[in-house]
């Protein structure tokens, strides 16, 4: 089976978490303040450190209209999920779940094996 759409820059993060949340168990929220820090990822992919710091938190919280306490909480719960991750004493998002963008597409594929 395959499945194709054509999504906007804007909606493209929250709509590639949903498709793979199977695996993920993330809750809504949870997707929207990934996203919100996978659309900074993509931006500051050269400055990783840029990407939780003080002042995109402060960007994430008024797209999502949140407390620096329910962030920081939702935060944790990512953590908790290994979705988000500390590396070299910095925070980043698991390079298991960014996705791969080639020529403004991206493409998820399911491998399962059926035991007998």
């Amino acid at each position: 089976m395959i499945y194709s759409t054509t999504v906007s820059k804007d909606k493209f993060y929250p709509k590639y978490l949903r498709t793979v949340n199977g695996a993920l168990k993330l809750s809504d929220k949870e997707i929207l303040v990934l996203a919100e820090f996978m659309k900074h990822n993509e931006k500051y992919i050269k400055d990783p450190e840029i990407v939780f710091s003080s002042p995109i938190r402060k960007k994430v919280q008024i797209a999502l209209n949140m407390s620096p306490a329910n962030l920081n909480n939702y935060i944790q719960y990512l953590k908790n999920k290994n979705v988000i991750i500390d590396e070299e004493d910095m925070i980043v998002i698991n390079k298991m779940v960014i996705p791969k963008i080639v020529n403004n597409e991206s493409s998820v594929t399911f491998n399962f094996k059926i035991n007998e």
